[in-house]
């Protein structure tokens, strides 16, 4: 039985969000699949490290309110990657069969020792690909 019910509240809540009755997920996700060791800012209070090669995600209850100026830094202080959050910046207008728009916003960038993303809601391709210039890791 409560296989059932967790079964029956997941399904309600896809279909609640696809229809938009649900607020979006705002929760900001930095990932480093660099050789960097970075510093994650948002409106420029250091909110912790991020080692090479992971992932962190943080619960806006943590956050102050919106907006946000998300950054992530590298050790000597250079920002690499930034975005702006505010209320707004996911707009979902997607019908249960899937057709409709989405877009959030979100930062990619390509360093010649890796890539730095950060968006809020469904990541997204975050733009063109760019080659990394010599000395684009340097600190």
């Amino acid at each position: 039985m409560t296989r059932r019910v967790a079964g029956l509240v997941a399904t309600v809540a896809m279909v609640a969000t696809a229809c938009g009755i649900l607020p979006p997920d705002y929760t900001p996700h930095v990932s480093n699949s660099s050789t960097l060791r970075l510093t994650v800012f948002v409106n420029g209070t250091a909110m912790g490290e991020l080692a090479p090669e992971s992932q962190v995600d943080y619960a806006p209850a943590r956050l102050p309110p919106l907006p946000w100026t998300v950054e992530a830094r590298m050790m000597g202080g250079r920002a690499i990657a930034s975005m702006t959050v505010q209320d707004g910046s996911i707009q979902d207008h997607r019908a249960l069969d899937g057709t409709g728009s989405y877009s959030s916003v979100g930062s990619r960038v390509t360093l010649t020792c890796g890539q730095v993303w950060l968006w809020v809601g469904e990541p997204g391709t975050g733009g063109p690909m760019a080659e990394g210039v010599p000395g684009d890791c340097d600190p």
